[in-house]
């Protein structure tokens, strides 16, 4: 019998919520979309100041670098324009040795010593070195750049001197047909403080520049390095799969084949049933290797590592 007592079901009554109430609601969305919204940007600028930026700043170091040694050339070479060149043609060869020394490095498979913290000691002993001093003195092996750092040092040193001669050149003209010593002395403690001012922040604005523009050409020089690389590899891919050869990563093998052990890991019955007929890169190591194999050498892997748990497991069930 039906129950005409029953309620009858009726929706609940939707609450209208006021322009406050809606705000509070959306308002941890509100953030979060202004967060990765800041994430986002940030990793534009960075890439833009990484692959666009440092090229632009080495420019004009390069740039700020000539205008200075140009004013140290005029004080002995009276032609404008063979001052500009030689002033160009110094700044442009502290870059190009940098890369140089790079280069040779690289090339030569030279690992730098790591770096460690300025003492009192250490400089004792690179005094005692060279020196020749202690009974434990072993010769140590020199950078194979080395001949490349001698003259960047060369020009690091003309490209300071010139530029501190340069801003000196008025106080040095001033000082007449006179000794010379007389007249370093007169510079040294006759100048006025505005005078000296200038000379210490233009010599300490071109150390600057100098030192700069060196650590950013080798920056760029890694950079460049690690793009040639990647191109290699990646027209090696290009190549093996015109040649219908099989490349996978070793992290992709890891994801798609877990438990899977490189051929070392197999027994020599193993390795018979494994007929390696493709190449593996390892991306970790950066090399081709014998080792690893194409995805179908790793299927085989799989199911040969496969059958051999099978067997122990019945085994161990008799």
């Amino acid at each position: 019998m039906r129950n005409t007592n029953a309620i009858p079901n009726k929706k609940p009554k939707q609450i209208k919520l006021s322009l406050v109430d809606r705000f509070l609601k959306n308002y941890p969305k509100l953030l979060q979309f202004i967060s990765e919204l800041t994430l986002v940007i940030f990793s534009i600028l960075k890439t833009l100041m990484t692959t666009v930026g440092v090229p632009i700043i080495l420019v004009l170091l390069a740039i700020v670098e000539v205008n200075r040694v140009e004013a140290g050339n005029k004080t002995f070479e009276d032609k404008t324009t063979l001052a500009l060149f030689g002033a160009w043609v110094l700044v442009l060869l502290n870059l190009v040795v940098e890369f140089k020394i790079h280069h040779v490095e690289n090339t030569s498979n030279y690992v730098p010593d790591v770096p460690l913290q300025r003492s009192l000691r250490l400089f004792k002993q690179n005094i005692a070195y060279r020196l020749g001093v202690g009974k434990d003195w072993e010769a140590r092996l020199a950078n194979p750049a080395n001949a490349f750092i001698r003259v960047q040092s060369l020009i690091t040193f003309a490209i300071i001197a010139l530029a501190l001669s340069g801003s000196m050149k008025d106080e040095i003209l001033a000082q007449g047909e006179i000794a010379w010593h007389v007249a370093f002395t007169n510079i040294m403690f006759s100048s006025s403080l505005n005078t000296m001012t200038t000379w210490v922040g233009g010599l300490l604005f071109t150390i600057t520049a100098v030192y700069s523009a060196q650590i950013v050409a080798r920056y760029i020089a890694i950079q460049a390095l690690q793009a040639e690389n990647d191109m290699r590899v990646v027209a090696k891919s290009i190549s093996n799969r015109e040649k219908g050869v099989v490349v996978i990563t070793a992290l992709q093998a890891a994801k798609r084949y877990k438990g899977v052990k490189p051929l070392r890991h197999l027994t020599e019955d193993d390795k018979l049933q494994v007929k390696p007929s493709y190449r593996f890169f390892d991306a970790e190591e950066d090399q081709w290797t014998k080792e690893y194999k194409s995805m179908q050498t790793v299927q085989k892997i799989m199911s040969v590592t496969n059958n051999r748990r099978k067997e122990k497991v019945a085994q161990n069930g008799r």
